[in-house]
């Protein structure tokens, strides 16, 4: 979902929910003009996660950043045209209840492509009580020639990739 393109930041509130199936239980944006220069907006929520027996799995992405590459095709003829140059960062801070730990994290990492103007990182940190996730995407160009498509394709496929990471969170011991 894109805040933009929503009717109103209650109509967004409701997209995340159905999409991400969680509820948003607070809520709060800056820079919602069509001429702002960034947008940022900021929601808790509480969200159902898979389990099995004392194992929990977290999807760190929420906000569906990308779960399929808008690149499906072995070759292309034309140039590749981005809607504009933009910086997405999504924050995610996790907190853990008491006798919940951290089993496994994903590794932090980072790419890009040969010219840098494609970046990706993505940085899973634990904190007291809890744990951190920040994925920041850039696009620093609007307009890639036939011949860059198969590094854009790979490009975006590792962000599909790592999209997909999870958080193993373990129950202790009852």
């Amino acid at each position: 979902t894109h805040f933009k393109l929503a009717k109103d930041s209650t109509e967004f509130i409701k997209d995340i929910e159905k999409e991400d199936n969680m509820e948003i239980t607070s809520f709060t944006h800056e820079g919602m003009t069509d001429y702002a220069p960034s947008l940022k907006v900021n929601y808790g929520f509480t969200a159902q996660c898979e389990s099995a027996g004392d194992l929990i799995y977290v999807k760190p992405l929420i906000d569906n950043l990308m779960s399929t590459s808008p690149f499906t095709s072995d070759t292309r003829e034309m140039p590749i045209e981005m809607p504009s140059v933009a910086t997405t960062q999504v924050t995610c801070k996790i907190d853990l209840p008491e006798g919940v730990t951290i089993e496994e994290q994903p590794k932090n990492l980072m790419f890009k492509n040969p010219d840098g103007s494609l970046l990706f990182k993505f940085i899973c940190s634990p904190t007291p009580g809890g744990i951190t996730t920040t994925c920041t995407m850039s696009v620093g160009k609007t307009l890639f020639a036939p011949s860059d498509y198969e590094q854009v394709k790979a490009f975006f496929d590792e962000v599909v990739k790592a999209a997909s990471e999870i958080i193993v969170l373990k129950k202790a011991a009852q």
